[in-house]
């Protein structure tokens, strides 16, 4: 799972229930794709658990396979609801949107590397700091 949060420039709670309904897996959104919206630096920050899931998408336009057989839905198509929605009530995201964490593909890129480097810790360095 990655979480990728979203801040609108609106305290309208309304606006933020509405983008819930249309970006949540279990109200007909996006597969994988739980979120919660709550005030935030005088906003509204979505932050939304993005999933995996291993099963064939029905949408292929809005999931990238992050590995052989694995889906994910693309943050860009979680942001463009988003930005539609907002656009929509004469509001805006914020520029500061974040994945918080690892992406899916950056966490393989680096297991890879620590398995090949044999360091234990790998985590905790630079990638910089790490010469193949």
């Amino acid at each position: 799972m990655t979480n990728f949060n979203i801040i609108i420039n609106t305290t309208d709670m309304k606006i933020g229930t509405q983008i819930l309904k249309a970006i949540r897996e279990k109200t007909g959104g996006f597969k994988g794709v739980s979120a919660m919206a709550f005030p935030y630096q005088g906003g509204i920050e979505i932050a939304c658990n993005v999933d995996m899931f291993t099963d064939d998408p029905i949408d292929n336009q809005h999931v990238t396979e992050i590995m052989p057989g694995v889906f994910r839905t693309k943050f860009s198509s979680i942001q463009n609801v988003v930005e539609r929605i907002c656009k929509e009530h004469g509001t805006s995201i914020r520029d500061n949107s974040m994945v918080i964490g690892f992406t899916p593909e950056e966490a393989a890129r680096r297991t890879e590397i620590a398995l090949n480097s044999r360091i234990p810790d790998y985590y905790k360095l630079n990638i910089n700091e790490i010469r193949m």
